[in-house]
């Protein structure tokens, strides 16, 4: 039996170092901050932003993520009414705020509200450069009867959608995170009760981490986090399932939909898929902005693996521009209108995503009449998990040590060879050097 193969050993030695490389999937940057601040409606002081307007259409949440030579800026609007969309925005100046002029922002011609929402300097003197501009809008509430209970959509068991620009927005905003807008609407009543909400959860991130609830996305100062919570909805069909339309919008005209497949689920059990969009710059060469998710999504306020549920997503449609949809959605969306204008807007790669959640077994909404689903979002590459100490523990035992065994084995195999090999050498020079005297 061959006990050492310089080999195999060599390549095994590759394996480790490339996991402890500084590229590899052990690699931690340190952990860079950034100054992070959330805002409601900043700056308005017209009666329409008034708190304690009930019912209010004028909701914009604002983040601002300062670092040392940027700054990230999320802006989470439904005003118009519009249905929820996060404008992305970055800029070189870590100093860059949000201005919003809130009696041009609200005046009823959408054409000219234009210029009213944009990234200013700190002391609000003058307008600065932004090199990425991207877009997500969650555009309506989906449900079909999964007559099969499957967990596979089928178009013409699809009811009405429910536009989200129909629903009434209700904010919180405490020092605690996260931020919330909670919808409701009278306007689809065989959907939503008095008790019924959608909900959007909004995690702003300063640092490195992994989320402490499930499904525990990883995040960097560079990340934020969503969360839609279904709750209390009132099913059309016996086997009603229910998903999201996300829609995704650049300039660059370059996003890409990917799986990623994974062998470590320690910080999700079970769950070894983790899906992303991306935005890329003009050339393609590098990520601009990103959302993410594990493919799992919870059927109760406690995540835990018992109560967990599928994810299941199309894939990116464009979207006709001739559509309901994309008037609806984009063209009369008050916040895109104000920051871009009607002309970027009609340039602009407009696609779909359609979200669904459940499968085959689980009840249907239904049974807990509850869903709610976590994706991270940010800005550069998406943030990967890296390896907890005790799986790097394991690493260790499984990989490390039986490799440390062969390399030792390799060692002493080779000593042996050499100290026979002396061994052999000194006993030939004995027999073959000794002074030979004929006889005469």
């Amino acid at each position: 039996m061959v006990l050492f193969n310089s080999t195999n050993a060599f390549s095994i030695l590759i394996f480790v170092l490339t996991i402890l490389s500084e590229d590899g999937i052990l690699a931690k940057k340190a952990d860079f901050k950034r100054k992070v601040e959330l805002f409601y409606n900043p700056g308005c002081n017209i009666i329409e932003c008034n708190s304690t307007t009930t019912d209010s259409t004028v909701n914009l949440i604002y983040a601002r993520a300062q670092g040392e030579n940027d700054s990230l800026h999320y802006i989470l609007s439904t005003v118009g009414p519009s249905p929820p969309s996060i404008l992305l925005l970055r800029s070189n100046d870590e100093s860059a705020i949000l201005s919003v002029n809130w009696t041009k922002f609200l005046l009823p011609n959408l054409e000219d509200t234009f210029g009213s929402v944009k990234l200013v300097s700190e002391n609000l003197t003058e307008e600065v450069d932004v090199d990425v501009e991207n877009v997500i809008i969650f555009d309506r509430l989906l449900e079909y009867n999964d007559s099969t209970d499957e967990a596979v959509f089928n178009a013409s068991w699809q009811f009405t959608p429910i536009l989200l620009s129909d629903m009434v927005w209700d904010v919180n905003i405490t020092e605690s995170l996260p931020a919330t807008l909670k919808g409701t609407t009278l306007k689809y009543p065989k959907s939503f009760s008095m008790n019924s909400s959608l909900s959007i959860n909004f995690f702003p991130f300063k640092s490195n981490g992994q989320s402490d609830i499930l499904p525990s996305l990883p995040h960097n100062a560079n990340s934020s986090e969503w969360e839609v919570i279904l709750e209390s909805l009132m099913s059309r069909g016996n086997g009603s399932r229910f998903g999201v339309r996300m829609l995704v919008l650049t300039s660059n005209r370059n996003i890409s939909k990917s799986k990623i497949k994974t062998i470590d689920d320690e910080y999700c059990p079970s769950i070894f898929t983790t899906e992303k969009i991306e935005w890329f710059n003009q050339t393609g060469a590098e990520t601009e902005t990103f959302t993410q998710w594990r493919t799992v999504s919870y059927t109760t306020m406690e995540h835990q693996r018992k109560y967990s549920t599928d994810v299941m997503t199309g894939s990116l449609q464009e979207v006709n521009t001739s559509s309901s949809e994309y008037n609806e959605g984009v063209i009369y969306n008050r916040l895109l209108r104000a920051y871009f204008g009607s002309t970027q807007i009609k340039s602009m790669l407009v696609q779909s995503a359609d979200v669904f959640f459940g499968e085959p077994d689980d009840g249907f909404y239904v049974r807990t009449r509850y869903l709610s689903w976590t994706s991270a979002i940010g800005f550069g590459k998406p943030p990967v998990d890296v390896f907890s100490t005790l799986v790097i523990c394991i690493l260790f035992a499984g990989v490390g040590c039986p490799l440390l065994v062969i390399i030792a084995g390799g060692l002493y195999v080779a000593y042996v060879k050499i100290k026979r090999s002396n061994r052999f050498s000194y006993k030939y020079q004995l027999v073959t050097n000794y002074d030979y005297q004929p006889i005469s």
